[in-house]
């Protein structure tokens, strides 16, 4: 400094060294025009340092606009005088003093915060690299989703693209440019656009990367609007595990339900090549029945047709086993009366259970509805098995069947079905596999009961399909319960009159539900121990007993007998208990016999009610044999049918049984011979096999329809036949026919299908072989067509039995048909249902099926409210029970 510098422009740090050291008091600052010009302070870091880009962005985003404002002013407002004044120069020393122990303040706060953030982002960079999956942060600017800034990318996006995270921070348009050559970018484009309005957004893709092809990633993403756009944060999955997975179970479900169908199929096949020779055997066996007539003889024919309905049962329990498989099994609900399945279901059961000692228990609760919907089918179907698993496993004891209303509500009952044994019971382990198919709980080669163990398979399966439950309970060497749960919508409910009875109980009586029944139907009753019947007319008397209940003993050992019953008690409403070995409940001329095995509470409340008449004449006239229509007149009376079958026994077998129809046949073994005979000939109905050489059944009947279409004739009636139980009717209509029959066919059920299709103005009842040749008779073949004493003999054990009870039961159809003519005389409609069907219920115990069968007639027009002439019916019925009790006098005389 030698004179030889007017003025120096300087930092101030520099001057403050110079002032203070070497040149004090001979220096001055002086201010300077510079400093009205703007001064711009930068600072930088590394480019691949993106961490500590972060951190001074994340600071410097933390400062208020009011910060930077306040160190701008206070850098560029330095104010320089030409003297000193201390006591200033004092308190510019001080503030700055605070201002610079502020920022050490600020600085210290604001390293430890760095180092906090640093440690939490160096957590989240450790997180983020060991998660199984990729993050992603960043900012879509505009509508256009590829339109982004990245904020944060895992260093794991390596593993999904061929791209690292280095990469995509400079260049985001790599992976947009990856994407659009994806087939589905249109729908994934808009699919964004979507996604940015609903704020989330999650979809699988299909990748391809260097490691692993393909590749299945899931994405989870959660957007958020913020002030530049939208905020994406992502989740990328690695899903390919997942989808391998899925993808080998739905191979593997492929296969399974490929599987299941061949088994159906093979079924179906079995089904047609085992029905078949089965249906020529039971067929043959009808056929034939008429012709055994020797005792020996029809023993053999009664064997071999249960030895063929047995080996039936095994391929239908199989087919209904596969049917349930394959889906195929469908449950149809109709109105019925739940009370006249029960009684017709019970009784056979009864007599069974009664030829092994055991006794069989009834209890049916008097609240269930009148009309309920459900497929009686299917329910007797279960209950059938459930009962006969009960009688076949029982020795000894009681089985017992309870109908129990659960839960009610107004369009629907929920009814508890038990079935209890005193059997030899279930061990616990074996309760657990009880409803799985082809498992037995006795597995051993010499086991005592045979079985497919499919019975009760089907039993839950079908219970399921009801919407209701079946479970069971046991106890080794105890018994069995099981109980079936199931709904049943509400139809019709009807109020049960109450009686007000007063009852008398006389003898052994004893019942487990009788008193309950009584109560519900306001009866008053009490137990009178009587030992001498010259007490009784007394008692009855004094207790105003308008009823009494007797048991057939006490009346033995008293030598009570219906004359005497008759004179001492004339006004009394006599009810005779039978004896166990007396299975009907009957009308008799002084009172009425009521069985308990079981006690039947519809039987029950008529005997109460005394619904019966004086017995009418016996009709002891001789049954017409109808003579056999010629084959002219059955075509002239509209009954010419063709037949369609390539099995030479099935053609046999068929053109008989319709010719027993009286119906006149034609024969031919393939489609094609039978559209040349359609051609020729008018026929009235055909019966197609389904599967024929050169032309089956389904071809046939297309080509027929297509040539009914361009005529303006009736469309022919065609019956399709088949041995493929796994059919059903929807199944045929769909493809042009109208019905269809299952092998074996017996004759009943040909002829209810037949006649059904016959042109109805031209079939009448002279023609059918239950019907007499005048309108008002019965026609009768033979007295074999009627009740088949053989099957009797099986059921009751023995002849002598089955013709004590054909007899009983006759006397039953003689308080029946008097009951009936009494109601035809008051036209009493409702009686006349109750009568017909319980001669109709009977009818079926006993094998009566020509009664059976009229009896449905006359339900059937009943039911479409229509004037009718029951006289001609009376007529029939009268005749039927006549021919039956010639049978039983020809029996008698063998």
């Amino acid at each position: 400094m030698n004179d030889e510098i007017d003025y120096a422009i300087i930092s101030l740090s520099q001057a403050q060294l110079l002032l203070q050291n070497e040149f004090l008091g001979q220096l001055k600052i002086v201010p300077s025009k510079l400093d009205n010009h703007p001064r711009n302070v930068s600072f930088a870091v590394s480019r691949d340092n993106f961490v500590l880009r972060n951190i001074i962005n994340k600071i410097l985003n933390s400062f208020p606009e009011e910060t930077f404002s306040d160190i701008k002013r206070r850098l560029n407002s330095v104010t320089i005088k030409s003297s000193i004044n201390y006591s200033k120069l004092v308190s510019v020393i001080t503030v700055s003093a605070f201002i610079v122990i502020f920022i050490i303040y600020w600085n210290r706060r604001l390293s430890l915060e760095i180092t906090q953030r640093k440690n939490v982002e160096q957590k989240l960079t450790y997180l983020t690299n060991n998660f199984d999956g990729a993050l992603i942060q960043h900012i879509q600017k505009s509508e256009d989703p590829f339109d982004v800034e990245f904020l944060f990318i895992s260093e794991k996006i390596s593993n999904f693209i061929n791209l690292n995270a280095s990469q995509l921070y400079r260049h985001p348009h790599i992976l947009f440019e990856q994407m659009k050559k994806r087939d589905d970018i249109d729908s994934l484009h808009a699919a964004m656009q979507q996604a940015v309005h609903a704020g989330y957004w999650s979809t699988n893709l299909q990748i391809q990367t260097q490691t692993y092809h393909p590749r299945w990633i899931e994405l989870r993403c959660q957007i958020s609007e913020v002030e530049n756009g939208w905020q994406w944060n992502t989740i990328i999955i690695d899903i390919t595990q997942a989808k391998e997975q899925q993808v080998a179970l739905m191979e593997a479900n492929a296969k399974s339900l490929a599987a299941t169908e061949s088994k159906s199929r093979f079924l179906a096949m079995m089904s047609h090549e085992i029905r078949t020779p089965i249906s020529g055997i039971l067929s043959l066996l009808e056929l034939m029945e008429p012709h055994a007539q020797k005792p020996e003889l029809r023993q053999i024919h009664h064997n071999l047709s249960q030895s063929g309905l047995n080996l039936l049962n095994i391929v239908n329990d199989v087919l209904d086993f596969s049917k349930i498989e394959a889906g195929k099994l469908n449950i149809n609900p109709s109105r019925h009366v739940l009370s006249d399945l029960i009684h017709a279901l019970v009784q056979p059961h009864s007599i069974h259970a009664n030829q092994k000692e055991v006794s069989f228990t009834l209890w049916l609760d008097p609240a269930v509805a009148h009309y309920l919907s459900f497929d009686d089918f299917r329910l007797t179907q279960v209950l059938n098995n459930l009962l006969n698993n009960a009688i076949k496993f029982t020795t000894m004891g009681n089985i017992h069947l309870a109908v129990d209303v659960v839960k009610e509500t107004n369009t629907e009952q929920t009814l508890a079905f038990t079935i209890h044994d005193t059997g030899i019971g279930i061990k616990p382990e074996d309760l657990s596999q009880l409803f799985q198919p082809f498992v037995q709980v006795e597995q051993s080669s010499n086991r005592r009961f045979s079985g497919t163990g499919l019975g009760l398979s089907i039993c839950y399966q079908l219970v399921q399909l009801m919407n209701g439950d079946i479970h069971a309970t046991s106890e080794v060497g105890k018994g069995t319960s099981f109980t079936v749960i199931v709904p049943f919508p509400i139809i019709e409910k009807r109020d049960v009159s109450p009686l007000h009875k007063h009852c008398g109980l006389i003898g052994d009586i004893y019942d487990l539900h009788l008193n309950e029944y009584l109560s519900a139907w306001q009866c008053e009753y009490s137990y009178l121990a009587i030992t001498n019947k010259a007490k009784l007319p007394v008692v009855i008397s004094t207790e105003k007993i308008d009823t009494i209940l007797i048991h057939d003993t006490w009346c033995k050992e008293n030598e009570v007998d219906s004359a005497w019953l008759k004179a001492n008690l004339p006004s009394v409403n006599v009810i005779m208990i039978t004896s166990p070995d007396h299975y009907l409940t009957q009308n008799q001329a002084n009172g009425s016999q009521l069985s308990l095995s079981p006690l039947l509470p519809n039987e029950l409340y008529r005997v109460l009610a005394n619904e019966k008449d004086s017995q009418d004449t016996e009709q002891t006239t001789q049954p017409q044999v109808a003579n056999k229509l010629d084959r002219e007149l059955a075509i002239k009376q509209g009954r010419y049918i063709l037949v369609a079958e390539d099995h030479p026994i099935n053609q046999q077998i068929l053109k008989q049984q319709l010719e027993l129809l009286n119906c006149a046949v034609d024969i031919v073994d393939n489609g094609k011979k039978a559209l040349d005979a359609l051609a020729n000939k008018k026929y009235n109905l055909l019966i197609s096999d389904c599967h024929m050489p050169e032309l089956d059944g389904f071809e046939l009947v297309k080509a027929i329809r297509q040539q009914e279409q361009l005529s303006t004739s009736a469309p022919l009636p065609i019956l399709a036949l088949t041995a493929d139980a796994l059919s059903n009717k929807a199944h045929f209509q769909d493809i042009g026919f109208n019905d269809y029959l299952i092998k074996p066919i017996t004759l009943k059920e040909l002829e209810t299908v037949v006649y059904q299709w016959l042109p109805v103005n031209e079939v009448n009842s002279a023609t059918s072989p239950l019907a007499h040749e005048e309108k008002s008779n019965i026609n009768e073949a033979s007295y074999s067509e009627l009740i088949d004493i053989n099957e009797l003999d099986a059921i009751f054990g023995d002849r002598e039995t089955s013709v004590d009870i054909l007899t009983q039961y006759l006397t039953s159809c003689d308080s029946d048909l008097s009951e009936f003519k009494q109601a035809i005389e008051e036209n009493n409609i409702d009686l006349i249902s109750l009568v017909v069907h319980r001669a109709k219920g009977a009818a079926r115990v006993m094998a009566f099926h020509q009664l059976d069968q009229l009896c449905q007639t006359i339900e059937g027009v009943i039911s479409q409210n229509q004037p009718i002439e029951f006289e001609e019916y009376y007529q029939n019925m009268t005749t039927l029970v006549s021919s039956l009790k010639q049978q039983v006098i020809t029996i008698k005389s063998l």
